[in-house]
């Protein structure tokens, strides 16, 4: 292929799960580094994509107040909006020299005893690969940015224009949005289809890092996204975070009690 890969409406969405509640506290208490996701998205995120909604963020979620985290905004409905007004938050379109404009918004929610949120960002325009950089800026979407408590998935979403297979410009795209020096450890882990087209799965169990590429050849399938799709999407992602948590904290309690048995 001589021309470089291209791809049109490419997007990524952030879906960080962190632990809100913490036992020790008392039923139902927020864990003492409760909002932390929040500080993490306005510090690592908003500052690097310098949208003012979303540095401003915390002004606009119900579990602060005056500034300051104060978990009795919410009510005692355990899986809801945490925007004041019950809804997502669009932000204004960015207009950056030479490059097309960028959107985003964020839904910021409580499900159960977890904070999670859907953070995306969007181009309304066809690019090229090496320029999906540009939604991450400074790594910032990456785990070790984010430093949510139970983990977090990354869905890119593109529509190819120029590509040599669909493998091959998932790999592109992986390589381009993560940056120079991959992680060798980043590596493809399982392949299938969403309504009918082809998705590909990149993890580092180690780092936290799970990623998701899912190519459209047929835009018209963009509408089966509805908010029903996207709540059971956050849904099935949490959960798949939430067992690799137990599990693993399950593997540290037991390498702990063998310690313990050994004395």
């Amino acid at each position: 292929m001589n021309e470089p890969p291209q791809i049109r409406n490419p997007s990524i969405t952030l879906y960080p799960f962190h632990l809100r509640n913490d036992g020790d506290e008392g039923y139902q208490q927020p864990a003492k580094n409760a909002e932390h996701i929040w500080q993490n998205l306005v510090d690592n995120v908003g500052e690097k994509f310098n949208f003012p909604e979303l540095k401003s963020l915390k002004d606009n979620l119900i579990c602060y107040k005056d500034g300051k985290y104060d978990a009795a905004g919410e009510n005692t409905n355990l899986n809801q909006i945490l925007i004041k007004n019950g809804k997502s938050l669009n932000f204004q379109p960015l207009t950056q020299p030479d490059f097309p404009k960028l959107y985003g918004s964020i839904e910021p929610m409580r499900i159960n005893d977890n904070y999670c949120t859907d953070l995306t960002f969007y181009y309304d325009a066809t690019i090229s690969v090496d320029n999906l950089k540009q939604l991450n800026p400074q790594g910032c979407l990456l785990p070790n940015q984010i430093q949510a408590s139970i983990g977090q998935t990354l869905l890119l979403y593109a529509e190819p224009v120029v590509y040599d297979g669909y493998r091959a410009l998932a790999d592109k795209c992986v390589g381009a949005f993560v940056g120079e020096g991959i992680d060798p450890e980043l590596k493809i882990t399982a392949t299938g289809k969403l309504f009918g087209h082809p998705i590909f799965e990149y993890n580092n169990p180690a780092q936290k890092c799970h990623i998701l590429v899912w190519l459209q050849q047929n835009p018209e399938t963009s509408d089966l996204i509805t908010t029903d799709f996207n709540h059971y999407l956050i849904n099935l992602l949490f959960a798949r975070s939430k067992v690799l948590f137990v599990y693993n904290q399950a593997r540290e309690s037991y390498r702990l009690g063998q310690q313990i048995a050994n004395k």
